[in-house]
């Protein structure tokens, strides 16, 4: 909790990672144009109202690409409930890569040059709205 503490004070950061302690050390970023991208939901599991997460591991490349993406995870559940007990399921793999894919990072920098970074992981859940209505007579 103190680690924690001290982080957030001194680093203006709610979790302190290992190489925030390295100097001359700057972690990946995503690009302000990747922002905007977003994962497609697959419209079969639309449809079937199923909603999951997939959580990938990959590398960034000196360029900032993406590379060597891998499925770790792929789970289909009710992302609103706290009860759901999430089941294996592959449907939103595809998607997850695809996404992934087309992502562009700042590459990780040490000393101002850029290096390639490997086994970054990233969680990508896939949510239905949900929508309520009310007559009132």
């Amino acid at each position: 909790k103190r680690a924690d503490k001290s982080a957030y004070i001194l680093y203006k950061k709610e979790t302190l990672r290992k190489e925030d302690l390295l100097d001359n050390f700057q972690r990946f970023s995503k690009t302000d144009k990747s922002r905007n991208i977003r994962a497609n939901y697959p419209r079969s599991m639309q449809e079937r109202g199923i909603m999951g997460f997939v959580l990938l591991n990959f590398d960034i490349d000196k360029d900032g690409n993406t590379k060597n993406i891998q499925v770790l995870e792929g789970k289909c559940g009710n992302m609103y409930s706290p009860f759901t007990s999430f089941d294996q399921c592959n449907s939103f793999n595809s998607s997850a890569k695809k996404y992934i894919k087309k992502v562009k990072y700042n590459p990780t920098k040490f000393d101002g040059k850029e290096i390639y970074s490997m086994n970054n992981k990233h969680r990508i859940s896939y949510f239905l709205e949900t929508w309520s209505c009310f007559v009132g007579i």
